[in-house]
């Protein structure tokens, strides 16, 4: 063999043995890389478990907070209805109670329309009793409003509103922190606003409450109230009807009347104001509306009609 042909035969078997050591190396490296792979998608599948079991976590989570919530809900509603009850509850009571209170101010008022005419002292044309009337007006801001009033009579001998007050208790009525003295600082408390002369009229009424830490004994408490100024509640009712009649070309003074009808109170006047006149009982309020019929006769039939029209149709208008 000649030398070429050696030289060709090397070389081939060099070739060989490179084409073998790159055969094992491109093996080995995907070896590698299947195992590496093995692991990545190992790694992905664990990964994927763990986010999986978090979402799961996370969503009942979210599903418990969420059912708290639908039951923190529900109690609210519950306790919002049950104290909407109950403040439907006294407001029937407080309406029941006026109700009652109007009432009886409108059956004294038709017995002694019934009496005045069975006597011959008036016609029935001469005392025409209205009652639970409202009549419009506008605030000082011009917003149209109503003004409720109890009783309103039209008599012969004049027009006056009856404001009823169907109020248990100890009532003080106009009484000013001047007059009050050494037990000013309540009305400091309920009117702070008020000037030492300024009247209000605050109520004491019992309490009797049974206390545990005193062997379920009952005890009694007295209790401070306020429903505001019943005097100016009544003479802005009456000045609310002079405007009205005044509209319609009558110039009509109205007479506030201030009726305190619960035969269980015990009422303390200290007013210095002529008006409203205040009657604590049926037998002033009867004597005041008599001697008004006796002492004069200001107003006709004819003109008494008028003014009840002009009321009927300014209270239909505002029903």
């Amino acid at each position: 063999m000649d030398s070429t042909n050696l030289m060709a035969l090397f070389v081939f078997c060099i070739l060989i043995i490179i084409i073998f050591i790159q055969y094992k190396k491109i093996s080995k490296i995907n070896k590698i890389y299947s195992l590496s792979n093995q692991e990545t998608t190992a790694t992905m599948i664990d990964f994927k478990n763990e986010i999986e079991k978090k979402t799961i976590i996370i969503d009942k989570k979210e599903e418990f907070i969420s059912n708290q919530s639908n039951q923190m809900q529900i109690l609210k509603r519950k306790y919002e209805d049950e104290i909407r009850d109950l403040k439907s509850y006294y407001k029937g009571i407080e309406g029941q109670l006026r109700n009652f209170g109007e009432i009886n101010t409108h059956k004294i008022l038709v017995d002694l329309k019934r009496e005045l005419v069975k006597n011959s002292e008036i016609k029935p044309d001469q005392m025409l009793i209205l009652s639970n009337v409202f009549v419009p007006y506008r605030d000082k801001y011009g917003k149209l409003v109503s003004r409720q009033i109890d009783h309103l009579l039209l008599m012969s001998s004049g027009v006056f509103i009856i404001e009823s007050k169907y109020w248990q208790g100890n009532i003080m009525y106009g009484v000013s922190k001047s007059k009050a003295k050494e037990f000013s600082f309540i009305l400091d408390k309920l009117y702070p606003k008020n000037k030492m002369n300024d009247e209000a009229t605050i109520i004491f009424t019992e309490n009797f409450e049974t206390n545990s830490e005193n062997g379920n004994k009952s005890t009694e408490s007295l209790k401070v109230l306020s429903y505001g100024d019943p005097s100016n509640q009544v003479k802005g009712a009456a000045a609310v009807l002079n405007q009205l009649f005044r509209d319609h070309g009558e110039n009509i003074f109205v007479t506030p009347v201030l009726f305190f009808n619960n035969s269980k109170k015990k009422f303390m006047n200290y007013s210095s104001n002529k008006e409203p006149f205040v009657s604590e009982d049926e037998k002033s309020l009867r004597k005041f509306l008599i001697d008004k019929i006796k002492n004069k006769n200001d107003f006709s039939v004819e003109q008494l009609r008028k003014m009840e029209k002009i009321v009927k149709d300014v209270n239909y208008l505002n029903n």
